[in-house]
Formats: C-alpha cells, structure tokens, sequence
C-alpha cells in the first residue's frame, strides 16, 4: 500500500509538471512564468480538479440515465432519517472507509465530489449546461487556491 501511495503522488506530481509545460508551450512563455497564471490565461484546469470534473461527469451521467448499471449501482442517494421540507434529494451517501487507500475508490470519492458541488450545478439537467457549469466552478475553485 506505501509503494501505490509513492506511486499515485508521484503520477499526480507528474501530470502537473507535464500539464505546465505543456501551458508554457502553447503560450511561448519564459520558464520563469507562473505557471498557474497561463494555466488561468488558458482555462486550464489543474489535474487535481481535472480528475474531479471527470469523476462529476460520470457521476452525472449515472445518476441521470442509470447507465452504466455497474458505476449507477455504486451511488446511493442520501434519504435523511426524518422527512425535511428543505432535503432536496441531490446528494449521495459517502461510505465510511477506514483506509486512505479506500478513500480513493469510486464509491467514496464520486460521491463526495458530487456533494462538495453547489446545488444549482447538481440540479441541472442538460449535460452540455452540466459541463460548462461545472468547468466553471472548478475553475474558481482551483483560482482560490
């Protein structure tokens, strides 16, 4: 489990240094550019939140057709215990996982993607209003940071 955790942070680490060059390319900068400043020129987002938007998307498309039934069958929608005029039934359960490298699987880690997302962007129905919405909010998100 250390030798994938090395390895996972490594591919992360990896994929963004490749991601700034390749921001440094298309812009014919100096390496002494910031890299998040061309990645934001750009409307790049970073990998961290390039991973959340594809795991968003697909947790969008199997919450809105069903499909595939084995990725639908791993979200389980959120019903609170007692009946709240204000639940809007747009979340999904989180399970508990015990182990960082669980926190990682699909089951825990798309759910909880899909809830950090505000209601407005879970609520949409098209994909295309879905995609752009959702690149937004990343994008702020990944500009705060």
């Amino acid at each position: 489990m250390l030798a994938q955790g090395i390895v996972a942070a490594r591919l992360d680490y990896c994929l963004q240094v490749t991601q700034n060059v390749l921001a440094m390319a298309v812009c014919s900068a100096p390496w002494s550019t910031s890299a998040t400043e061309l990645h934001r020129s750009l409307h790049w987002l970073p990998v961290r939140e390039h991973v959340d938007y594809k795991l968003a998307l697909i947790t969008f498309k199997a919450r809105r057709t069903g499909c595939p039934v084995y990725i639908a069958s791993l979200l389980n929608e959120y019903r609170p215990t007692r009946t709240l005029h204000s639940f809007d039934g747009l979340l999904f359960t989180i399970p508990f996982c015990r182990l960082s490298l669980g926190n990682q699987a699909f089951s825990v880690n798309a759910p909880r993607v899909w809830n950090i997302l505000m209601h407005d962007c879970r609520a949409i129905s098209s994909i295309a209003c879905f995609k752009c919405n959702l690149k937004t909010e990343l994008f702020n998100v990944a500009c705060l940071v």
